[in-house]
């Protein structure tokens, strides 16, 4: 019994192929408007790539609004808390826990920064894993419709033409012959035979001499 906590590679024929996700996810729509059983489809990604988006340049004052920022938002936020719950509390306590978080964050984050020593004067967002490919398979047993409705659609080609073809011919491999093509040359080989046979037993002429034999 298979674990399904366990990914395996799924099983099934290339029916289509796309390099962008939008429109694997597209072509699943269409069979599915079309009460196809998408259950027997999977969406395959290849060619994976790690993919980092830098954002811009990391300086002195952008890490210090940033920290200062972040520690007025968590002062405002405290401060709020003990004001609800306390009735006596002055309301100038949210200036003074905002203006306390701010220099206590960016002196915090100053020093991070610091001690980094400049190996990442960057930002960034991680976009995470991303395929340069996206396969449609398709269980065996609905690859016919399945064609037959994405071709209706304009989504592949009429025919339901694989989508990757192997070209032989920069393989080293040659036509393979047609049965003309053995005739003749069948019938040119019996020609040669002729004539080299009647070269044999016709008898020199009475003008011509034989070349001794060594």
């Amino acid at each position: 019994m298979t674990n399904p906590t366990i990914p395996v590679v799924p099983v099934g024929t290339e029916i289509a192929s796309f390099e962008k996700y939008l429109d694997a996810s597209k072509a699943v729509d269409t069979l599915a408007d079309a009460e196809f059983p998408v259950e027997a489809l999977t969406i395959v990604g290849t060619d994976l790539k790690m993919v980092e988006r830098v954002t811009g340049r990391v300086t002195w004052v952008k890490v210090l609004l940033s920290g200062a920022l972040s520690g007025a938002f968590f002062g405002l936020m405290l401060s709020l808390f003990f004001v609800l719950l306390i009735p006596d509390a002055p309301w100038s306590l949210l200036l003074v826990w905002m203006l306390a978080g701010a220099i206590g964050f960016a002196l915090m984050q100053g020093l991070l920064y610091a001690m980094s020593g400049g190996q990442r004067d960057f930002s960034s967002t991680g976009q995470g894993v991303v395929a340069t490919r996206y396969g449609l398979q398709c269980a065996t047993e609905h690859v016919g419709r399945a064609k037959e409705l994405l071709a209706s659609k304009g989504v592949i080609a009429q025919g339901g033409a694989p989508v990757r073809e192997v070209d032989l011919t920069h393989r080293g491999r040659t036509a393979s012959a047609t049965p003309q093509t053995t005739v003749r040359v069948r019938q040119k080989f019996v020609r040669v035979r002729q004539i080299s046979a009647r070269t044999r037993l016709s008898p020199p002429s009475p003008g011509t001499r034989r070349a001794p034999s060594a």
